[in-house]
């Protein structure tokens, strides 16, 4: 009696092949713009969306290329975030870097491969979308803070006002600074997610 046909098991696919492809694809049919804020983090979600439907365990991150991080701090980091990108895993020990902006996989090896992996590692849009909802939030607020303070030193202090007039401009601007303080503890809940290094 002749052997049975033994089934031969598929070829597992090549992940660094399909995230290739799947950035080159995107940058053919997408056109990144400067124009509107945080284009970047669109494009970062759709990609990641392709990724993660074929199988490929991916990390949106947020953060910055252009300035080294290792020093800085969380609200440093938070307030200096003007980027989105995503990480992919193609191997047991081994990483890339989608730059969706120009559909090009950083490998390791290449010179900008470090710092794409430094930044804020979100699980899901939902995460990177709150973080980004707040991280506005407390720049607006904190700008308006620090524009209050600014108004009070060379306006209020030191000058002859009326009392009714200081309490009330003093009174705006601890709560101001009380809302800028309140939304970065909101926005904390995303610290442990930071890499610096």
């Amino acid at each position: 009696m002749p052997p049975l046909p033994t089934r031969q098991a598929s070829p597992k696919p090549d992940k660094m092949k399909m995230v290739e492809q799947i950035a080159a694809e995107f940058h053919k049919g997408h056109t990144y713009t400067l124009e509107g804020e945080f284009v970047c983090l669109d494009m970062a979600i759709d990609v990641w969306n392709q990724l993660v439907t074929n199988g490929i365990e991916a990390k949106i991150m947020g953060g910055t290329l252009h300035e080294s991080i290792t020093a800085w701090n969380f609200r440093q980091l938070a307030m200096g975030s003007n980027h989105a990108w995503v990480v992919a895993t193609v191997g047991p020990m081994e990483k890339v870097a989608i730059e969706t902006t120009s559909g090009t996989v950083i490998k390791p090896g290449m010179k900008e491969y470090a710092s794409y992996f430094k930044g804020i590692e979100f699980d899901s849009p939902a995460q990177i979308k709150r973080f980004e909802l707040l991280r506005r939030k407390m720049n607006d607020v904190c700008r308006e803070a620090h524009q209050m303070i600014q108004d009070w030193n060379q306006n209020v202090a030191g000058k002859q006002l009326h009392p009714a007039e200081i309490v009330a401009r003093q009174s705006r601007l601890e709560q101001r600074k009380q809302d800028c303080e309140n939304t970065f503890r909101e926005l904390r809940e995303f610290e442990s997610k930071a890499i610096f290094y």
